[in-house]
């Protein structure tokens, strides 16, 4: 995303939270370990997001490739928006 100012958020400060990745439209929740858990991450994205940023959870298992999760509909809705801009 050229130009757009991504950077990682504060963790856990008093009276101030925001996501582990602040991005203009993902509130972004980061899970690293031996196997996460990707649902519970999610739920903690769209918990804490107090915004109308779409959540998602980013995650890395130790030895594997990362993979993001999103609802459904906020998938759609973004495949929506790409396949408008192409015709």
């Amino acid at each position: 995303m050229p130009g757009v100012k991504i950077k990682r958020g504060y963790q856990r400060t008093v009276d101030f939270d925001e996501a582990d990745v602040v991005t203009p439209w993902f509130w972004v929740e980061c899970k690293v370990g031996k196997r996460t858990n990707p649902r519970a991450g999610l739920q903690q994205a769209k918990d804490e997001n107090g915004t109308s940023k779409v959540p998602i959870c980013c995650c890395k298992d130790d030895r594997k490739e990362p993979f993001i999760i999103m609802d459904l509909n906020d998938f759609l809705r973004m495949v929506n928006k790409l396949w408008e801009q192409e015709r």
